[in-house]
This record gives C-alpha cells, sequence and structure tokens, in this order.
C-alpha cells in the first residue's frame, strides 16, 4: 500500500528503506521532496497494509543516519476553499 509520510527530522530520501521503531525494515520510499508550505519534507513510500494501517511513527534510513517519520492521511496538505 502506498502511504504518505512527513518527516519529523530533515532528511531528503529517495529510495531508501522505511524501518519500524524497532529497526526491521517494512518498505522502502519511492518519492521524496521538500515542501516548503509545509516547513518540512515528504515522500510517499510503499510499506504492508498492516504497517500502513498503523498510526505510529517510522524510521527511514539515509545514509548511516536514520530520521524519523510520521504516516500522514492524503493530502498532505487541504486546499483553502474558495
Amino acid at each position: 500500500m502506498k502511504r504518505q509520510i512527513r518527516f519529523i527530522q530533515r532528511r531528503f530520501p529517495v529510495l531508501n528503506p522505511v524501518l519500524n521503531l524497532a529497526g526491521q525494515a517494512i518498505g522502502i520510499i519511492t518519492f521524496g521532496s521538500p515542501a516548503p508550505f509545509l516547513k518540512t519534507n515528504i515522500a510517499f513510500a510503499l510499506v504492508p497494509n498492516q504497517a500502513a494501517a498503523t498510526s505510529e511513527d517510522d524510521l527511514v534510513q539515509v545514509c548511516q543516519n536514520q530520521g524519523r517519520a510520521k504516516q500522514v492521511p492524503p493530502p498532505f496538505c487541504k486546499s483553502p476553499k474558495t
């Protein structure tokens, strides 16, 4: 299942593994980008349904570092009503 995640720490991963808090690989980042309007980085990740169903934070491996990320429901932000 494809899920959106918002990074809690400054990270910019693409094709990096998504880990659960125990450090086990549960998915992979397929797209990542800065989001100036949110003042953070955002990404899409492919994770199994049981991992997507939880509301716990995830870790993303970037080089030798792990960054904390939070799963968020789509869309990342709501458009203002006009």
